[in-house]
């Protein structure tokens, strides 16, 4: 199988498939634990003593709302920090954020 190198790590192609030929919460968090398990994504406290770890930007597809996906990136060890677009057409996707209490936009692409 063909590899991806990232940042001298070597990443393996990633294939999974459900039933029904769609995406699946199961199929998310078994990617993203794959990123995690090959030390592929970072997490942290910097200079400043702020945390930091990815962040990952989804659309509104059901599967990315499924338990077991979100348990995963809120997980603690495992922690992602999800944005959600929402396409309003082919040419602007606005942003919020899932961790803010009152869902503000982050910013719109043009």
């Amino acid at each position: 199988m063909s590899v991806y190198t990232v940042d001298g790590k070597e990443v393996p192609i990633f294939f999974a498939a459900g039933t029904s030929a769609s995406m699946t919460s199961t199929i998310l968090r078994n990617m993203f634990a794959k990123m995690d398990e090959l030390g592929i994504t970072k997490r942290g406290v910097d200079e400043n003593g702020n945390i930091f770890y990815p962040l990952v930007i989804l659309d509104g597809h059901f599967s990315r709302f499924g338990v077991i996906f979100l348990e995963y990136v809120n997980a603690l060890l495992t922690k992602w920090y999800p944005a959600l677009g929402v396409p309003y057409g082919t040419g602007q996707t606005r942003m919020e954020s899932f961790h803010q209490s009152h869902v503000a936009p982050l910013t719109n692409l043009a």
